[in-house]
């Protein structure tokens, strides 16, 4: 019996019993509701590649843990963005019934609700609420469209539509005051002077501290800095895939170490509150067992990717952050991964998966498949030349008492000229 057969894992992976149970029921009727909170709960842990409705579940009480304010704003944009598509149906069932679509809106009200009190010192006001359900309202519209341009060309549009729909949103409620700040005016001056302060006194590196970053990534990507909501997240993760959760642990050690060694020693806070760390756990998801099957070259690609991510986020951190104090998002992890999504092999160690599940599935099912592509392949080697030999002995003519019989050829009286020229 396979693993992937058990009944236990019926709640785990993609949960494909609760799939199995809705899939006969009609979406508008009494079910509505039900089907309502599948989708939202999936959208919740699609953020983290987690296609699960319990693990979506999870993430979302680990989301009020540091403020209520921020579940409450998480949940408000998602229901916004699930009912508006379950209504108005732009994209098929299969994309909204696994959560892909209100997935962007799970980030806008999760990521405006922490970032914005605490970037530019201003309360939950009501032009942030207005902010977050218009965002949310406009992120399927944008999903939609990107499915029909990018999706033509096995694209997929990640988190894009939430980091249009962010900046925009930051850019409209950024107050006055910031933009007249003399304090931001020379933020480059101060930061010019606090860096020479810490070349007279460098300030080793707190490697308890870089373990911290490390546990708190996994909450950076909902925009939470806060340790028990990142592990309760963590273990939302290992519940639906255990690979999933190596890898995320992976990225974020790889993105926080880089970090340390890029930084300036006045900036090492980044890496302790996990902004390193992020968006490397994003990348390396997604290409090691997400969007491709678990091999050698994912993995390969996946580190690549990480690299790249580490780059693009060292750039935008100077022309966003530092300059126009705008945070990144998850740029650093969208742009490079919409690029390295389309790379290919010719030995065909890469294989990218065409019907979506869970990590360990989509690997079991692929190396199955090509287990039983190679034996198929033996079979055909061994019995060729059985066969080959087969046809030869029917060829060749028999030897009765030791004279080679003939084939027996009837003649008609027309043909026997004929016949008897060719004997001849």
């Amino acid at each position: 019996m396979s693993f992937l057969n058990s009944p236990w894992l019926k709640l785990n992976g993609d949960a494909s019993v609760i799939d199995d149970y809705l899939e006969k029921k009609p979406i508008y009727s009494w079910w509505f509701t039900v089907h309502f909170f599948n989708v939202l709960f999936r959208a919740v842990g699609q953020v983290v590649f987690v296609n699960n409705p319990i693990s979506g579940f999870i993430i979302l009480v680990a989301c009020f843990i540091p403020d209520y304010r921020i579940g409450l704003a998480t949940t408000l944009a998602g229901s916004i963005a699930t009912l508006t598509e379950m209504i108005l149906q732009m994209q098929p069932w299969t994309s909204m019934r696994v959560g892909l679509t209100p997935l962007n809106a799970i980030l806008v009200g999760s990521v405006i609700s922490s970032l914005y009190p605490s970037i530019y010192k201003e309360d939950f006001d009501a032009k942030m609420w207005i902010f977050i359900c218009v965002g949310s309202f406009l992120s399927v519209f944008i999903c939609g469209g990107f499915a029909n341009s990018l999706g033509k060309g096995n694209i997929p549009y990640l988190t894009f539509p939430f980091n249009i729909v962010a900046i925009c949103s930051f850019l409209a409620i950024k107050p006055p005051h910031i933009q007249e700040s003399p304090e931001m005016a020379n933020i480059t001056n101060m930061t010019n002077i606090t860096n020479s302060i810490e070349l007279d006194e460098p300030v080793p590196v707190d490697w308890l501290m870089v373990g911290r970053g490390i546990l708190v990534s996994m909450a950076q990507v909902y925009a939470i800095n806060d340790i028990p909501a990142s592990i309760l997240m963590y273990i939302g993760v290992l519940f639906s895939s255990p690979l999933l959760f190596l890898m995320s642990v992976v990225g974020a050690t790889l993105g926080s170490i880089a970090g340390v060694f890029l930084l300036p020693n006045d900036s090492i806070g980044e890496v302790y509150d996990g902004i390193w760390g992020y968006s490397a756990i994003l990348s390396m998801c997604a290409l090691s067992c997400v969007f491709f099957t678990l091999s050698q070259m994912s993995i390969v690609l996946a580190l690549v990717n990480v690299l790249g991510t580490i780059g693009v986020q060292y750039g935008l951190r100077t022309t966003l952050s530092i300059q126009n104090r705008m945070p990144y998002f998850t740029l650093p992890f969208t742009l490079p991964t919409m690029v390295f999504i389309n790379v290919n092999d010719t030995r065909g160690l890469l294989h990218r998966v065409e019907h979506y599940s869970f990590p360990e599935k989509q690997t079991y099912d692929w190396y199955k498949s090509k287990r039983k592509e190679t034996l198929k392949q033996i079979v055909q080697l061994t019995t060729m030349p059985a066969m080959a030999m087969q046809q030869m002995e029917q060829n060749v003519p028999k030897k009765a008492n030791g004279v080679i019989e003939r084939k027996k050829t009837r003649v008609s009286v027309c043909d026997a000229p004929t016949f008897i020229e060719n004997n001849v």
